[in-house]
C-alpha cells in the first residue's frame, strides 16, 4: 500500500509541476518542456533510493506545448522513469536512463525514454498489459493521438510519436536548440 501511495504522489507531483510552470510563464497557455522535464527528473531522483547509481541523460529540445499535450507527456514521463528505476536495475545495478524530446519535422514530435537495464521479458506484450503504469502510458498516448512503441534494445525503450500544431503557439515558437544534461543519482 505504501508503494501505491508513493506512486500516486509522483503522479500528483508531475501534474503540479505542469501547473507551476504554467503560472510561472509569461504565456499561460503553454509549458516549456525542457525546464519541466529537468525539474521532474530532479524530483524523481530525490524520491527514490539515492544509493542507486542511475545516470540520467537528457536531450530535450526547447519545445512548448499547451496543457492538452504537456500534461499527458508529463504523466508518461513519470510512469516510464518510475518503471525504469523500479524494475530496470535490480539489486542496485548501475544504469542509464535517457530521455529525448525532439521535433522530427514541422508538426511531428518524438518522446523517447530508454534505459540500459535488464529489459522486458521477450513474451511481454505491452498492448495486452493490464498493469496500472502501462495502461496509463497507453491511454495518455492515445489522448494526444500518439503512436506508442516499446522495444527491448539493451534495456527498455519507449517511443511516443505524435503530431502537434505549433501554429497555435504563436507567442512561443519551437526552438531547435537542444539542452543536454547528465545527472547521477
Amino acid at each position: 500500500a505504501l508503494i501505491a501511495l508513493r506512486e500516486s504522489q509522483h503522479r500528483i507531483q508531475a501534474m503540479a509541476f505542469i501547473h507551476q510552470k504554467l503560472y510561472q510563464s509569461l504565456n499561460l497557455s503553454s509549458v516549456e518542456m525542457s525546464a519541466y522535464i529537468h525539474e521532474l527528473v530532479d524530483y524523481l531522483q530525490h524520491s527514490f533510493d539515492t544509493r542507486l547509481q542511475v545516470t540520467f541523460r537528457l536531450e530535450i529540445q526547447k519545445l512548448s506545448f499547451d496543457l492538452s499535450h504537456a500534461l499527458p507527456l508529463a504523466l508518461i514521463l513519470n510512469e516510464a522513469i518510475t518503471n525504469s528505476i523500479k524494475y530496470g536495475f535490480p539489486g542496485g545495478k548501475p544504469g542509464i536512463i535517457s530521455i529525448t524530446l525532439q521535433q522530427l519535422h514541422p508538426g511531428h514530435f518524438s518522446l523517447v525514454i530508454a534505459d540500459n537495464g535488464i529489459g522486458i521479458a521477450p513474451e511481454f506484450n505491452y498492448k495486452d498489459s493490464d498493469t496500472m503504469g502501462m495502461k496509463l502510458i497507453k491511454g495518455l498516448s492515445e489522448d494526444i493521438h500518439g503512436n506508442m512503441e516499446i522495444q527491448n534494445r539493451d534495456g527498455t525503450t519507449i517511443i511516443i510519436s505524435f503530431a502537434y500544431d505549433t501554429s497555435a503557439l504563436n507567442d512561443m515558437p519551437v526552438h531547435n536548440t537542444a539542452i543536454t544534461k547528465e545527472k547521477i543519482i
